[in-house]
C-alpha cells in the first residue's frame, strides 16, 4: 500500500502535540523555559504599546464591538474574549521583538499567545493552560511555515497569512479538545488567512499591526466551526 507523504507528515505533527490536550499534561522543563521567553517577549511588547493612541481607541470601542467583561486588554479594559485577543495582538505588534523562531518568517507567539491568554482567562484556567496552548499553537504554525516557506522576495506577510492557524491550534488545545479537533481547526484556519502585502510592513502602514489580531479572532472562529 502506498503511503501518502502528506498524511504521514500531518500524523507526525499532531501526534507530537496530542498530549498537550490533556489538562494534566505538563510541558517539559526545556520547552517550558523557551515558552516562557516567548510569553515574556510578547507580553513586554504588549505593555510597551499601552499608551499608543490607536490602542486606546481600539480598547475604547469594546462596548460597540464586543461588550462583556470576560477578559482583560493589556491596558486594563475588559471585553469579550475575541476582541481582547484582537487588541492584545495588535499591541504585541507595535514594538515587537520577533520572538523565538528564526529559520522561517513566522513569529508564532504573536497571534497564538493573545488568543490562548483570552481563552484561559475566560475559562478561569491556570497558567499551565497558557503554556499548553502556546506550545501547541507555536509548534503547529512553525511546522507549516517550515513545510511551506514563503517565496522570496517576500510578497505576502506571514502575520497575515498563517496567524489564524497558530491561534486555532492553541485555543483548541486549551479547550481540551479530543480527537481531531486541533487538526480540523487548524485546517479550517488555513483557509481564513488574510492577504497582507509585505510592503505594508516596510512602508509603515498601520494595518500591518492588525493582521495578527485578525488571525487571533479567526482562530476562535475556526475552532467553533470545527466543533460544529
Amino acid at each position: 500500500m502506498l503511503v501518502n507523504p502528506w498524511d504521514t507528515w500531518q500524523l507526525g505533527l499532531y501526534q507530537r502535540v496530542d498530549s498537550l490536550k490533556d489538562p494534566e499534561a505538563s510541558v517539559d522543563e526545556s520547552t517550558r523555559k523557551k515558552a516562557a521567553l516567548v510569553l515574556i517577549d510578547d507580553l513586554a511588547a504588549m505593555v510597551a504599546a499601552i499608551d499608543e493612541p490607536e490602542l486606546r481607541a481600539l480598547s475604547a470601542s469594546s462596548p460597540r464591538v464586543s461588550p462583556g467583561a470576560e477578559c482583560l486588554h493589556v491596558n486594563g479594559t475588559k471585553s469579550g474574549r475575541s476582541w481582547a485577543a484582537f487588541v492584545n495582538a495588535v499591541a504585541a505588534n507595535w514594538h515587537e521583538l520577533d520572538e523565538g523562531y528564526r529559520p522561517v518568517p513566522c513569529h508564532g507567539g504573536l497571534y497564538t499567545l493573545p488568543a490562548v491568554m483570552a481563552e484561559v482567562q475566560a475559562a478561569g484556567g491556570p497558567l499551565n493552560d497558557v503554556y499548553r496552548g502556546l506550545v501547541c499553537g507555536y509548534e503547529v504554525v512553525t511546522a507549516y511555515a517550515r513545510l511551506f516557506p514563503a517565496p522570496r522576495p517576500l510578497a505576502l506577510h506571514p502575520h497575515a497569512s498563517i496567524a489564524a492557524m497558530g491561534a486555532a491550534a492553541g485555543v483548541a488545545t486549551v479547550r481540551e479538545s479530543r480527537g481531531s479537533v486541533v487538526e480540523v481547526s487548524t485546517s479550517i484556519a488555513s483557509t481564513l488567512g488574510v492577504l497582507g502585502p509585505f510592503s505594508h510592513a516596510t512602508e509603515g502602514k498601520l494595518v500591518r499591526n492588525a493582521w495578527a489580531g485578525q488571525g487571533a479572532v479567526s482562530g476562535f472562529h475556526a475552532v467553533e466551526l470545527a466543533l460544529a
